[in-house]
């Protein structure tokens, strides 16, 4: 079974919430979330080609600054980076490291019921 994007993004604990101005995507595409280290600074993936069988490399990511989260997806960021278009979870997922407060790599694995690795090794096969 392939382990999708949305996936890995939900077992790291991103939230999702609609883009309703079109700021990452499409108008009412869902993009996911997570808060960085730094307060108000957020790390935001999107996709145009949402699906459940959404590839994790189909990606692009940004970290921008809101006032508060209630503003992701209704307002312009008031700083925006690109962190990287078509980020690879496989390959990428170091980056997300340096810069989050990211879950211990055991506790992501139970979620998905697959190591890193093995997601790794699975979509370098196919």
């Amino acid at each position: 079974m392939r382990t999708s994007g949305i996936e890995i993004l939900e077992a790291y604990g991103f939230e999702k919430k609609l883009d309703k101005i079109g700021r990452y995507c499409n108008k009412n595409r869902w993009v996911y979330f997570l808060e960085s280290r730094n307060k108000g600074e957020y790390l935001v993936f999107s996709s145009n080609c949402f699906d459940k069988k959404l590839q994790p490399k189909n990606f692009d990511s940004w970290i921008d600054t809101y006032n508060s989260v209630k503003q992701i997806g209704t307002t312009p960021p008031l700083k925006s980076k690109i962190l990287k278009f078509s980020f690879n979870f496989c390959e990428d997922i170091d980056l997300l490291k340096k810069i989050m407060p990211i879950k211990s790599p055991k506790k992501i694995s139970r979620k998905l019921g697959l190591s890193l690795k093995d997601i790794k090794e699975k979509h370098k096969s196919e």
